[in-house]
């Protein structure tokens, strides 16, 4: 009897009820265990083959004389590519005393244009105030209100016509000045300029000032030529108040004396 029960209780899904769930509970942990062993293994391999793709070690000797090397060779190389454009620099800088004028020109245009730029909000803030009664009163008033009303825009609207009427007029103001101070030292002033005093300095660049927008201008004359003078004039005080070094006049290279046959 005994012999025909043991098989029914091993068939018996309630046999052993602890040890099926003891290894049931196990089988996910296992798999855990396996899974992180793997990935271990796998970070030890790319670990593995990222030291065999570098040739050193970060911050070692051989890692800062091999960069030093990449630098010496990269800009070797660039530096030897632009030596014709070097060259040509060169060349332009020595002729640059005889085009002067148009440095000038060009270096006072490219200021107004940038300075226009940021005058622009302001200008298109006083037209309004100054042309539309009662639309504002204050700056504080204008720049709200019409940014609300028509957004960045309405504040450069107006920067074409402002470039077109500062650029030239800065362009022969700058110009001028440059090319007067230049004929007051030379015909004018008995002396160099290295030699000159700073009130001396100053008075050349007072009337330089003035001189510079008397032609062409009668009708303005007064105003902008006692604006002009006195703006140049404080100018050249902060740079003597602060005891700036100043730029030697410009004069005429040896090499370029040479090249033009006014030496021997």
């Amino acid at each position: 009897m005994f012999s025909t029960i043991a098989p029914l209780v091993r068939l018996n899904p309630f046999h052993a009820p602890q040890l099926e769930l003891h290894q049931n509970s196990c089988g996910p942990r296992k798999r855990l265990v396996e899974s992180e062993e793997v990935s271990c293994t796998r970070r030890s391999l790319a670990a593995a083959s990222a030291e065999e793709e570098y040739s050193c070690e970060y911050g070692s000797l051989k890692f800062y004389a091999l960069c030093g090397f990449g630098g010496i060779l990269s800009c070797g190389l660039t530096h030897t590519a632009v030596v014709p454009l070097d060259l040509v620099k060169c060349r332009i800088q020595e002729n640059s005393y005889l085009w002067r004028t148009s440095l000038y020109l060009a270096a006072s245009a490219s200021a107004e244009f940038f300075a226009d730029i940021a005058l622009s909000p302001m200008e298109a803030a006083k037209v309004r105030i100054q042309t539309q009664p009662g639309y504002a009163n204050t700056l504080r008033q204008a720049v709200p209100k019409m940014f609300a009303e028509e957004g960045i825009w309405a504040f450069y609207k107006g920067v074409a016509p402002l470039w077109m009427r500062q650029i030239p007029y800065t362009m022969m103001k700058f110009a001028c000045f440059e090319r007067t101070v230049e004929a007051l030292y030379k015909y004018v002033v008995p002396k160099p300029r290295s030699e000159c005093s700073k009130a001396e300095q100053l008075v050349v660049t007072f009337v330089a000032g003035y001189i510079g927008v008397w032609k062409g201008l009668f009708a303005r004359i007064i105003m902008i030529g006692t604006l002009t003078a006195l703006q140049w004039f404080i100018y050249d005080s902060v740079k003597v108040y602060f005891k700036l070094p100043r730029p030697p006049p410009p004069e005429m290279p040896d090499s370029l004396k040479k090249k033009l046959g006014l030496t021997e």
